[in-house]
């Protein structure tokens, strides 16, 4: 990863890679980041809805089975950014209006650009496969 990444995002990666081995706990969390997705406003996530809802398939792929083509390091990035969009609490809070989601774009965002070519990989694997 080139850019330095957004303050306070480092500390999700070790429980994210733990995730990884976790899969009754990764279904969880992918469980509950779909819903709070479903019921956060675009206006609030701006672009980012399309790229967290990319991380949210890939995981939820890779949990399944049906996707392997994808490494270690993008995997604990995805789920990082995941994590990060779950916690109220993070950087900015999430309940500050018109603020709290800002930090959480600025982290999908950059894991959306440091692990890009993987992710459009990925994409033309869901396509062609419909899943």
């Amino acid at each position: 990863m080139n850019q330095k990444p957004p303050k306070g995002f480092k500390r999700f990666l070790p429980r994210a890679s733990k995730l990884l081995t976790r899969p009754a706990e990764l279904n969880q969390m992918i469980s509950n980041a779909g819903k709070k997705l479903a019921g956060t406003s675009q206006s609030r996530l701006s672009g980012a809805q399309e790229n967290l809802t990319l991380f949210l398939d890939l995981l939820n792929c890779y949990v399944r089975g049906t996707y392997r083509g994808v490494s270690n390091e993008t995997l604990v990035a995805t789920a990082a950014a995941v994590l990060y969009f779950l916690v109220p609490l993070d950087f900015i809070p999430d309940f500050i209006l018109a603020w709290g989601f800002l930090d959480d774009i600025a982290v999908i965002s950059y894991i959306y650009h440091q692990v890009s070519d993987e992710l459009e990989k990925f994409k033309a694997w869901r396509a062609e496969h419909n899943d």
